[in-house]
């Protein structure tokens, strides 16, 4: 049994209150529990995973790797399929998209450039937040000659700094041969194939999002210009994050959800349709508490400046060597 699970099952045990030991003739005086301080240890365990939009178990190096098949998983040239624009939207600029409100289609154009990008690095950061604790979460992300590197460093606050709210994780992919290979605190896990991975501990396809962004997921839309890019700002029904909330429930038993919580997504991109920046607010719920989450990436490829050029020690062949 983990160190979670442990931790859940004495949720489900234990009373919310007990009365402190108190003098003969004196009223016994009630103190907290311990459950509330553990229901917050789940919950910023689980914020710190979900805000970085990543999921990874403890026993990952020992467990035996066996093939997984995802019914329509997609592959990254699935996604690019999925997403291409039609010629005539190929043809249009961002103010035709806003004109017909063709929101979607302006998304379309967006994250099919950012998926057909031969290079890109993501610099991430943000914070997870509960009663209790905060989660500060870095990432980097690099997509070079058909591999991508992840690198998520996150270090907790309060509680959060206390139980497990710090880690060092590394995930390594070969999009081609569809093989991933994950290090957590310099602790090397086997090969596994991309959709085992996917299976046991999350979203990939393609890295880029948290989200299953079609036409029908999304809630509202609206477009605007600002510091000389354009604007796109989604809202999101929870069945868009249907895939992201899986990591947790297969993690811990816990679920979290967004019913009555919020996710809003705003892409900057160019002129281009080169997205440069994107922010994501969220508020959901774990275990009846309150979340919230904001994250900032921003992009940059291939011969612009401030690219950094994926490092051998970063490359998935190099892992394990």
């Amino acid at each position: 049994m983990t160190d979670r699970e442990e931790i859940t099952a004495e949720i489900a045990e234990e009373p919310v209150s007990e009365l402190a030991a108190a003098p003969a003739g004196e009223v016994a005086e009630k103190k907290p529990h311990h459950k509330a301080l553990k229901i917050v240890i789940v919950v910023l365990l689980e914020i710190a995973l979900l805000g970085a939009g990543l999921f990874f178990g403890y026993t990952y190096a020992k467990s035996t790797i066996e093939p997984i098949l995802i019914s329509n998983y997609r592959t990254l040239e699935d996604l690019r399929e999925y997403y291409r624009p039609s010629s005539a939207d190929m043809n249009k600029d961002a103010a035709a998209f806003a004109a017909e409100e063709n929101y979607f289609g302006m998304y379309k154009r967006v994250y099919y450039a950012l998926l057909t990008a031969p290079s890109v690095n993501v610099a991430g950061d943000g914070t997870t937040a509960t009663n209790g604790g905060t989660v500060s979460i870095d990432t980097v992300k690099k997509v070079e000659n058909g591999l991508m590197y992840l690198h998520t460093v996150s270090t907790g606050t309060g509680l959060a700094g206390t139980f497990g709210g710090e880690f060092d994780l590394k995930q390594y992919f070969d999009i081609e041969s569809q093989f991933a290979k994950v290090e957590k605190d310099g602790v090397i896990g086997k090969v596994q194939p991309e959709q085992t991975f996917v299976a046991k501990y999350g979203l990939l396809p393609y890295g880029f999002s948290n989200y299953t962004v079609e036409e029908e997921t999304i809630d509202t839309a609206a477009y605007e210009t600002a510091d000389g890019l354009h604007v796109l700002t989604l809202t999101f029904l929870a069945d868009a994050a249907e895939n992201y909330l899986k990591q947790m429930k297969a993690y811990s038993g816990q679920i979290a959800s967004f019913a009555d919580g919020d996710i809003q997504y705003k892409m900057f991109f160019d002129d281009g349709f080169v997205l440069r920046k994107t922010e994501v607010t969220e508020k959901y719920t774990v275990m009846s508490m309150p979340c919230t989450a904001e994250l900032t990436d921003v992009y940059t490829y291939g011969g612009e400046d401030g690219y950094s050029p994926m490092e051998d020690a970063e490359k998935f062949s190099n892992v394990g060597a």
